[in-house]
């Protein structure tokens, strides 16, 4: 007995296009938070890691 629930798909190629498109799209429509970065982090996980700052109003 087969699984048919379970769909193969060809993985999608995406272009500086397809992302240009999609940023003009959203423009206007999300809001900009920081990004933060630690040198010591950097250091510890000998990679560049970055921290999206998400800042949440509450009330």
């Amino acid at each position: 007995m087969s699984d048919t629930s379970v769909a193969t798909h060809e993985p999608l190629a995406v272009c500086y296009a397809d992302i240009e498109s999609a940023a003009a799209r959203l423009s206007g429509q999300a809001h900009h938070t920081p990004v933060l970065t630690s040198s010591t982090v950097n250091a510890l996980t000998n990679s560049q890691v970055f921290f999206k700052s998400e800042e949440r109003r509450v009330g």
